[in-house]
């Protein structure tokens, strides 16, 4: 969070909209996702830069595995879908789930 940004932008306690969003999936989505994140998280290594970068592959191969195309391809969807993700502070959200 920048000196600039007041507690309004922040979303539920998080970052900002898209990282609220995505972690409040991923703890309301079925357990299996959950469990499969934090194992994920946990298995990365002990920079907090890589548990968010192994996050962050995890959730891009659920979401392009759930609806193709939606990450690797070319439409106005997936640039949509990308940029939302690019504003995700996957760093924070590592560091929830790994304290969960």
């Amino acid at each position: 969070m920048t000196v600039n940004q007041t507690e309004a932008q922040r979303y539920h306690g998080w970052t900002n909209h898209q990282t609220g969003s995505v972690a409040r999936w991923l703890d309301n989505e079925a357990e299996p996702a959950y469990y499969a994140a934090r194992r994920i998280v946990q298995a990365a290594g002990s920079s907090r830069r890589e548990r968010g970068e192994a996050l962050q592959a995890y959730v891009e191969d659920l979401a392009e595995k759930t609806c193709p195309g939606v990450i690797s391809g070319a439409s106005m969807v997936a640039d949509i879908f990308r940029h939302a993700l690019a504003g995700v502070d996957w760093d924070e959200i590592a560091d929830h789930v790994a304290d969960k």
